[in-house]
């Protein structure tokens, strides 16, 4: 894993949403749902790019906020089963991976990378 230290405008993710502690593998389900309807936003900025949302992390609970999603521009209609999300300008780590290698790439970040970067 090679993950990147980016300096990012604040941007919009529209996509579908889970909330819990991915205890059955739900986020990689969600990934499966979301990716043969992601062309179903007109307003997707980035071909090719897509996002996985942490926010909300409540410490004592481990549950979380979870959001598949694309770029998208602001202000276009989303379906009813999808959400968007700003994420704020700022400073961030970025691991690429591919659905195959989502959870692997989770399990480095939380499990290895985190507790090392200081």
């Amino acid at each position: 894993m090679d993950p990147r230290l980016e300096t990012l405008a604040s941007f919009v993710v529209a996509g579908m949403h889970y909330r819990g502690r991915n205890e059955q593998e739900e986020i990689p389900e969600l990934w499966r749902a979301f990716w043969p309807r992601h062309a179903d936003n007109d307003n997707r900025l980035q071909p090719g790019v897509s996002y996985g949302v942490i926010y909300d992390f409540e410490e004592g609970s481990g549950v979380f906020n979870y959001l598949a999603g694309l770029p998208i521009s602001e202000g276009g209609e989303l379906p009813d089963d999808m959400l968007a999300v700003t994420i704020p300008g700022g400073t961030y780590v970025t691991f690429e991976c591919t659905l195959p290698t989502l959870m692997e790439t989770n399990r480095f970040i939380h499990e290895e990378w985190f507790p090392g970067s200081g």
